[in-house]
């Protein structure tokens, strides 16, 4: 006799920080094929008995980049704690993944992984994938530019590629991301990573007040409402002992032939 397993047509997964790590997160897949897909989660390892998961969720439905992506937006989680979930739809269950939300705490150890630019040189950009998924930091910070031209094929490639950061465990590591100029608008950003800033400009804590980590956009005026904003987020939080901006374009180009970004020194800079 064999014993069968049907498999969800999912695919494509990603964890996204965008509020408070350590009680919020953004589960994101490609419904590949099947129907009415439901979300699962227990900070109890159940394996595939989706039953027994303590959480039932329907995701929300955006077909963006020639996909069909699913969102899962989830609040209230206890910080530093790992929590399993699982996807079953009309063909089966998908395999079970993990993350563990941020500590709250200051004496936490933190592991960050910050870069960008995978849009041209696609091998490198797995080797890099592959050590995100060896090292297990507590999340990617993305500086932009994903694709060379933001076209859907690009983004399947990049997602397929991304999933190698996935460890062998199930262990997904969160990423933060930024808009870079080969992102053709924010909206392919806000589609595919189920952000809530309409400007893809953001902030939050990550370990208490050990570190705060701003997100910041250069294909955006970066005068006006988003210095006002970056002004009033550092004024209101200035007990954090270490203060993280990630963006795409430099202040000070590292190529003769790029211009000066010299609107970025008057604005950001002070």
């Amino acid at each position: 006799m064999l014993a069968l397993q049907a498999f969800s047509a999912t695919g494509r997964f990603r964890l996204v920080w965008e509020n408070d790590p350590s009680t919020s997160a953004v589960i994101a897949w490609d419904q590949l094929s099947g129907t009415d897909p439901v979300f699962f989660m227990d900070v109890n390892d159940f394996g595939q008995n989706y039953s027994e998961y303590g959480v039932k969720k329907h995701p929300e439905i955006l077909v963006a980049e020639g996909m069909n992506n699913q969102f899962v937006r989830l609040q209230g989680l206890v910080p530093n704690t790992t929590y399993y979930f699982i996807v079953k739809d009309s063909e089966g269950i998908s395999r079970q993944l993990f993350f563990t939300t941020a500590p709250n705490k200051a004496d936490q150890r933190l592991s960050i992984i910050a870069g960008g630019d995978s849009r041209n040189y696609r091998e490198a950009r797995r080797d890099a994938n592959l050590m995100v998924a060896k090292l297990r930091p507590h999340c990617v910070l993305f500086g932009g530019d994903f694709t060379a031209s933001d076209t859907p094929n690009e983004w399947k490639e990049w997602l397929d590629d991304w999933q190698l950061t996935i460890a062998k465990d199930g262990r997904m590591t969160p990423i933060v991301v930024t808009r870079g100029n080969h992102e053709e608008s924010n909206r392919t950003i806000i589609n595919l990573f189920g952000l809530r800033s309409q400007d893809v400009v953001y902030a939050f804590n990550i370990g208490g007040d050990l570190a705060r980590i701003y997100t910041l956009n250069t294909l955006i005026p970066v005068g006006g409402n988003q210095r006002d904003w970056l002004e009033r987020h550092l004024r209101s939080q200035a007990q954090e002992q270490w203060k993280l901006a990630q963006y795409h374009h430099p202040m000070r180009p590292h190529n003769k032939r790029k211009a000066e970004k010299n609107d970025q020194e008057v604005m950001w800079a002070p």
